[in-house]
């Protein structure tokens, strides 16, 4: 049994069959998911593909995440902490959910 290639991005495995590619550093570079790829695109393409050469680890995959950090995040979905820093305009159309 072969070991799985790492994930460009986060260090995963890469499952077999993936065909989640980007170059990135001027070589294709295989990811794990859409995201990783996606991510990855978008460091690329503003100009920030440098990131992969001097991070010192693999991106942190956001399942890996701590649930606390999990649990903390989810309070910047309430509307009583979002108040003080969004604006309602009454002609705007209301963005898509």
């Amino acid at each position: 049994m072969t070991t799985p290639l790492p994930c460009y991005h986060c260090a995963l495995p890469v499952p077999s069959g993936s065909r989640f590619t980007a170059v990135v550093l001027g070589e294709s570079r295989e990811f794990c998911c859409p995201g990783c790829q996606a991510v990855a695109e978008a460091i690329v393409a503003g100009g920030l593909e440098s990131y992969y050469q001097h991070r010192s680890e693999a991106s942190a995959n956001p399942e890996a995440l701590p649930v606390q950090l999990t649990d903390e995040l989810v309070l910047y979905d309430r509307a009583d902490v979002q108040k003080p820093f969004s604006v309602t305009r009454a002609n705007s159309p209301k963005p898509p959910c």
